[in-house]
């Protein structure tokens, strides 16, 4: 996906139906899915909730979802060999929570990743504008974080103004963003 099409995607939702969900399946899934090797599967792992570890299949295999979460359920997965109902699954290389623009929940959005790095080695945090790197060596705070606006504003830290106009910061490291998620990913998936 090129930066034109990524921006006017966001653009779109986050005027017109600024909901988590449209960011996280109609711009961040496709972008991910536009770079990342094939062996690479993105996930959306966002209503595997707690009672689906009650669900088996056929054979009597379960969800796995203690492989990827505890009380939060993360967004989405990116890990190889995915399959819903599986004798075990894979630990992610990489989990991403998404909110959207506008959210304001920073302390959960914390919480969140804490519980996320006691599952994978990477977890991602990211609005779609700004996007936060994390790794268990500092769960605290992000390793890099990487701006397409020239506002630099954290994830659930954006002011929202009524327009919700974006001013994207055009020397942005675009490509940067790309190679670092492939390597935060295939990083974790060669340990």
């Amino acid at each position: 996906m090129e930066f034109k099409k990524y921006k006017k995607l966001v653009k779109k939702y986050y005027q017109k139906d600024c909901r988590e969900l449209n960011f996280q399946n109609r711009v961040i899934i496709p972008f991910l899915e536009s770079f990342l090797p094939e062996e690479y599967e993105v996930v959306d792992s966002s209503t595997i909730y707690k009672n689906w570890t009650n669900y088996k299949d056929d054979n009597g295999y379960g969800v796995c979802r203690e492989t990827f979460a505890n009380n939060y359920t993360p967004d989405l997965l990116i890990l190889q060999n995915w399959k819903l109902f599986d004798k075990e699954k894979n630990t992610p290389s990489t989990i991403i929570e998404v909110k959207r623009p506008t959210a304001s929940d920073r302390t959960h959005a914390n919480n969140e990743v804490k519980e996320y790095l006691e599952k994978t080695e990477h977890v991602i945090l990211t609005d779609s504008i700004t996007w936060e790197f994390y790794d268990k060596q500092n769960i605290e705070n992000p390793q890099e974080i990487i701006h397409l606006d020239i506002s630099k504003k954290l994830v659930c830290k954006r002011d929202v103004t009524v327009e919700r106009d974006v001013t994207w910061n055009e020397e942005n490291d675009w490509n940067g963003l790309k190679k670092k998620i492939i390597e935060i990913t295939t990083s974790s998936l060669s340990n």
